[in-house]
């Protein structure tokens, strides 16, 4: 079928974008989402190749869940997406990017009846949802994924889990590569990769409309927090669902309330303020004696270990807590609470934990965090194997 959309210009000049939120340009959505069963655009993706739209809708009652759009809010086409048991009308396509090949990978809930309820796949489709090239699922980390995100320079996919509020790290087979924590409060609705800034955003729904970024420090694993933006600085008020950018120019793209679908440069973001009283501690290296044994008296205890670095505004006078869980035959057996304080400087301060000696065997996951007042979640994991 082809329509068309309505276009809703904020003011003159869709492209030529400068920093002022009324020239974002936006069009209507809510004249195909929203109405029957078709609803809940919970995906949108960009093509860099040609900038089409796509999105994706929930769609339970077999109706069309694939819609692709010109970029200047043309419908080119939609499409019902049958899921990976072709049981046709319980599928529902959740959040979409535009990968390897121009092939579409998606977060998919498929409804396999009870007891079992919804099984959660990331399927790589053809661009006209018409061929399955290959599927994955992982429940450590596919349940119920809000958001996903492809990096083309590594050629791996992020998905976001807003239950979890974590951020996963994959290949394009499921092989887990890297996950890390975001910022409390609701969890994020969407992720985006942007290539020109190294960086990934992601969306919020809280009272307050958001993007967050994070990028990768150095070539480790950690991702670390680096600005909030307000969204009502382009004019979104209303819940966002979905968000993609552009990987050929850097626009982004946001679906806002199932109604509309919002076009804007990064410029026009207008970022929220630090505090300058920021208190930012960051683990550096957390350590446990990674083997022990109950019949060795000399080896029959753990050692816990925490270095932490003053990554703030604030000097050590002020204090926060670090506390270390550990959890083994998913039974918690420790939980230790220290008052951390650590002046600013290149050097870390070390913190020993009071050490634990286990009475049974199985390996125990230690889990490190601190509470302070930056937006990323600072948390660190170890393990020790206890052998008889």
């Amino acid at each position: 079928m082809k329509k068309l959309f309505i276009i809703t210009l904020l003011s003159v000049g869709v492209l030529g974008f400068t920093n002022l939120h009324t020239e974002a340009a936006t069009f209507d959505i809510s004249s195909y989402i929203g109405f029957g069963q078709v609803s809940n655009a919970l995906g949108l993706a960009v093509n860099p190749d040609n900038g089409n739209i796509f999105l994706t809708t929930l769609s339970y009652g077999g109706e069309d869940n694939l819609w692709e759009f010109w970029s200047d809010g043309t419908l080119i086409n939609s499409e019902r997406v049958i899921g990976t048991k072709d049981i046709e009308n319980d599928d529902s396509l959740m959040s979409v990017v535009v990968g390897k090949d121009g092939h579409l990978f998606a977060n998919l809930a498929d409804f396999v009846g009870p007891p079992t309820g919804s099984e959660w796949y990331i399927i790589e489709i053809s661009q006209d949802g018409n061929t399955n090239y290959s599927s994955f699922r992982d429940e450590s980390y596919t349940q119920g994924g809000s958001g996903i995100t492809y990096n083309p320079d590594t050629q791996h996919l992020f998905i976001s889990s807003y239950r979890e509020k974590r951020i996963y790290e994959v290949t394009l087979d499921g092989t887990l590569i890297n996950s890390f924590d975001v910022a409390a409060g609701n969890g994020p609705m969407d992720i985006a990769f942007d290539p020109f800034t190294e960086s990934i955003f992601i969306l919020y729904d809280d009272t307050d409309k958001k993007v967050l970024q994070y990028k990768r420090k150095g070539k480790g694993k950690k991702y670390i927090f680096l600005n909030t933006y307000d969204l009502s600085s382009v004019g979104i008020t209303s819940h966002v669902l979905a968000m993609d950018i552009n990987r050929s120019n850097g626009l982004f793209y946001i679906q806002e309330n199932n109604t509309r679908v919002v076009e804007f440069d990064r410029v026009q973001l207008g970022m929220e303020p630090v505090p300058s009283d920021l208190l930012d501690f960051d683990i550096k290296n957390f350590g446990v004696i990674k083997r022990v044994s109950l019949s060795n008296e000399r080896r029959n205890t753990v050692q816990i270990k925490l270095d932490v670095i003053n990554n703030g505004t604030v000097d050590g006078g002020e204090v926060c807590d670090a506390t270390v869980i550990g959890i083994q035959n998913s039974i918690e057996i420790y939980n230790e609470t220290l008052s951390i304080s650590v002046p600013f400087g290149n050097r870390s301060t070390t913190y020993q934990f009071p050490e634990f000696m286990p009475t049974v065997t199985g390996d125990i996951k230690w889990v490190a965090t601190i509470g302070d007042d930056d937006p990323d979640v600072d948390e660190a994991v170890a393990y020790t194997t206890v052998n008889p």
